[in-house]
């Protein structure tokens, strides 16, 4: 006889076996679904970050596979964490019992080892991509560890510089804006480039900026070069579309967008769009959607058996992969394919069409892909770049426990006069040099900027360095408030973030069919208003401490931002709202008055009323006053909602300025918002300084960053310049009089 499945089966059937039988159906039948299907794999994704455009696709082909394949899928995010990336995949192994597939882009390369072994040990199959390091190889951990894919970096660097150099006619000046200067990609692109260069001697290389993947520090770059090299800039490399899209809109605010080319690499929307209009050469993608869905797909083709990894050629075990070229020539049908449309891909077909053994790039293939295995890793190839590493930063709050000192022997009893002569001290520490010296650093950098370079101080210059100063002195205003008070708040770039995604978001945009106009601006500053009111809030109704309160709000917004543009960036269609950035009255873009109409409300609210003199009493002595009769509650609460209001008006002016929100459009803002505030001689400790400082402030840190620019100064040296500007700043804003001890 057969069962329903074809299967023969003989015999007679006894009572007593029927019934078992009968009894083993229904228990199964009444089991949950989740232990029924304890046979099927998990498959599960471990990437940087949602925020991340790229990593947003690749999500979306992961979980593409997973509705066709019919499993259960989970996305991990390490948030650039490698212990943390390390530590929820351990714990998705030890909840699925080894039952798993992982398709892992390691945050860093000495990252792979530790996540492979586990796997092994555990009893998962795992591809990586992008890193790892030279030393290990799928071969060594057979079967669990399947394939490693990669993109040769010096091929796409080279590649699109070609490009750009056609583009330009064969000669000229190029610029040229690098990633983050620690990383295997960063490094590759820039040696495709330096080849390409080699090969092409009428092609000079006016400079090379590091814009560390973000397109806001793209945009104030590019602003810094053209003052330096005006028209002798013929035409942009960028080695990320992000920091293209930034040196991008740098142009379109000086009528330049579509006359100086620009390449790019990752196929994000914008960038393909800007091929479109023939704003961008070229862009190339690796196809993060292809690479989250065939990742698991290969791994899970492993697990089941329907082939053995320890029998597959090299190439199927490390391999580059082929990624798409997209110029004039091809970007209408790759958007049509791509963007209006989900791509269309075989799961089935695990390595894919193409020849292996050609590493090169290549166009458009069938349905829009030819991102077949290129070629195998040789060693050599394999080590080149990957003993890159990345430097990891932390961050702590300066604690100093201030007290009134008596006498000169107090004096000499502080930490600096271990260092300094007590006369040197007591000058440093007067209360009239601190209020004069962050003028007398801008009056002398200004100085020697100009003779080392006249550019500096042409109009079109200062109307730049201007522009470039808007978004932060908007920040700035509103973190002086929380600073003064003697309080942080680290939810500055959550908030911008909020606050630039509503405005986009109801605005006329690329996304939905919102066009709310100025009512989105409205909406923008009250979501920053609202995420400031909250961490004032959470801060004295639950007496957390600032630092805590803000940096929660910070996540929060981020996560916010994350979740309605889904990792996405929103292009920004509203023209009047643009016009902020790319609109001029007297000469100055209407960011720029914005930004001083900010700057004047934060001085009458400082200087003109009871809540500016309250704020700045809370900061000098908490306790005096509230025994003087201040509702100290209300009166936090009220400057952290404010501190959001300036904030929310900040995230507009960025989207204006970008074109565009994505999650990650305040990235690095906190930092440069500090900065300002301090170096302009606001005390860390409250109670002293307040907005004029700050504006003072915000100028010595954007007049550096362009001086650096106009000077030629190495961006490897750039951040060490910055650094030391810190400690000298803090060192003179200190009021030493007041200090006792410094911890």
């Amino acid at each position: 006889m057969k069962d329903s499945n074809g299967l023969v089966f003989s015999g007679r059937v006894s009572r007593r076996t029927l019934m078992l039988g009968a009894a083993a159906g229904a228990a199964t039948l009444a089991m949950p679904n989740v232990l029924r299907a304890a046979d099927k794999p998990t498959l599960v994704t471990s990437i940087r970050s949602l925020s991340n455009p790229y990593h947003a696709v690749w999500k979306t082909g992961a979980e593409a596979y997973a509705k066709w394949a019919g499993l259960e899928h989970v996305t991990l995010v390490s948030e650039g964490n490698s212990e943390k990336g390390i530590a929820d995949i351990k714990a998705m192994l030890a909840k699925t019992n080894g039952n798993m597939v992982l398709n892992s882009d390691p945050n860093d390369t000495p990252d792979a080892r530790p996540i492979v072994e586990a796997c092994a040990k555990a009893g998962a199959y795992v591809v990586t991509q992008w890193n790892k390091p030279a030393d290990l190889h799928p071969k060594d951990f057979n079967p669990n560890y399947v394939s490693h894919i990669e993109f040769d970096g010096i091929a796409s660097g080279k590649t699109i510089a070609e490009i750009l150099f056609k583009a330009i006619g064969g000669k000229g000046g190029i610029v040229a804006l690098g990633g983050l200067i620690s990383t295997t990609a960063a490094i590759e692109r820039k040696k495709g480039l330096d080849a390409a260069l080699a090969a092409n001697p009428d092609i000079k290389l006016l400079d090379f900026q590091v814009a560390n993947w973000k397109s806001t520090e793209a945009f104030d770059l590019m602003g810094n070069l053209l003052t330096r090299f005006g028209d002798d800039i013929k035409g942009i490399w960028a080695a990320n579309d992000d920091m293209g899209s930034g040196a991008l809109e740098a142009l379109r605010a000086e009528n330049l967008a579509g006359k100086v080319p620009i390449v790019g690499v990752d196929g994000i929307k914008t960038a393909v769009d800007a091929v479109r209009t023939g704003e961008f050469a070229c862009t190339i993608t690796s196809d993060p959607f292809w690479q989250g869905g065939m990742g698991l797909a290969i791994g899970y083709n492993a697990k089941i058996g329907k082939f053995d990894p320890a029998r597959e050629p090299p190439e199927h075990r490390e391999f580059y992969g082929k990624a798409v070229l997209i110029s004039h020539d091809n970007v209408e049908e790759y958007y049509k394919t791509n963007v209006e449309s989900k791509p269309e891909i075989d799961w089935n077909d695990l390595w894919g069409p193409g020849d292996r053994s050609d590493p090169g790039l290549t166009r458009l293939g069938r349905a829009g892909f030819s991102l077949a295995a290129a070629r195998p890793f040789l060693p050599a190839s394999c080590a080149r770049g990957h003993d890159a590493c990345h430097q990891q930063t932390g961050s702590g709050l300066l604690t100093i426990d201030t007290e009134p000192l008596k006498s000169v022997l107090d004096i000499e009893r502080t930490t600096l006069m271990t260092f300094l002569p007590g006369r040197i001290a007591t000058m440093l520490g007067g209360r009239r040099w601190r209020r004069l010296a962050p003028l007398a650093v801008l009056v002398v950098l200004c100085v020697l900027i100009t003779i080392a370079n006249p550019n500096f101080i042409e109009l079109r210059n200062l109307v730049r360095l201007a522009n470039s100063a808007a978004v932060p002195l908007t920040l700035a205003m509103g973190l002086t408030f929380i600073i003064v008070m003697g309080s942080i708040d680290l939810s500055v770039e959550g908030t911008l973030s909020v606050a630039a995604m509503v405005v986009v978001l109801l605005a006329a945009n690329d996304s939905n069919g919102n066009d709310y106009g100025w009512w989105a601006v409205l909406a923008a500053i009250t979501a920053g208003t609202v995420m400031g009111l909250i961490s004032g809030l959470v801060q004295t109704m639950l007496r957390i401490p600032s630092f805590m309160a803000t940096l929660g709000m910070w996540f929060i917004g981020l996560g916010l931002s994350v979740y309605m543009l889904g990792g996405s960036a929103i292009r920004l269609n509203d023209a009047s709202i643009r016009n902020l950035a790319l609109h001029r009255f007297l000469g100055l873009p209407l960011a720029v008055w914005v930004a001083l109409g900010a700057f004047a409300l934060a001085a009458v609210i400082q200087y003109h009323t009871r809540l500016g003199r309250h704020i700045l009493a809370i900061g000098g002595d908490e306790d005096v006053t509230r025994l003087s009769g201040v509702n100290v509650t209300r009166v936090r609460i009220a400057a952290f909602a404010l501190a959001g209001f300036f904030f929310g008006i900040a995230g507009v002016l960025a989207a204006a300025q970008l074109g565009q929100s994505h999650a990650v459009i305040g990235d690095g803002r906190l930092f440069a918002a500090v900065t300002a505030v301090v170096v302009g001689g606001t005390a860390l400790t409250g109670g002293e300084g307040g907005v004029v400082n700050t504006l003072i402030g915000v100028l010595i840190v954007t007049v550096l960053a362009n001086g650096m620019i106009l000077l030629g100064i190495s961006p490897y040296i750039q951040q060490t310049v910055q650094g030391l500007m810190i400690i000298a700043a803090v060192a003179l804003s200190l009021d030493r009089v007041r200090l006792k001890i410094v911890k």
